[in-house]
């Protein structure tokens, strides 16, 4: 993971994205660890990665709280982008993310405003 982080930072991605990453894969590395007791990048599979995707939706965050779907597939995001960069680095033969391996977002809901309150907000 640090070669991978290291790589972003040169790419001068953002600490925020950084720490993104990290949070993310630190969160994926402790369920390898401690849920499936494994400890090698050729042990994971699409079971452990759909595994732990449902861990994150069961288990609260530091904060004690649900983590939503959104913030589920953001890190599932972070964690197939790094899959994938073991991929093309010669690390793992293929990625453990297969296609339908990602959490279904919902569809965010359009607030739509009245004529009148448009008129308003183009005077202000």
């Amino acid at each position: 993971m640090g070669l991978y982080l290291q790589e972003h930072t040169a790419a001068g991605r953002s600490p925020k994205t950084l720490e993104w990453h990290q949070t993310a894969l630190g969160l994926l590395q402790q369920y390898l660890v401690s849920e499936r007791h494994l400890s090698l990048l050729c042990q994971i599979t699409e079971t452990e990665v759909r595994g732990w995707i449902a861990h994150l939706g069961t288990t609260p965050s530091t904060k004690d709280t649900t983590r939503s779907v959104t913030i589920i597939a953001t890190y599932a995001r972070s964690a197939q982008a790094f899959f994938h960069w073991l991929v093309r680095n010669g690390y793992l033969e293929c990625t453990p993310f297969l296609k339908g391996t990602m959490p279904k977002q919902g569809k965010k809901a359009i607030h739509l405003i009245e004529p009148g309150e448009f008129e308003r907000l183009l005077l202000a």
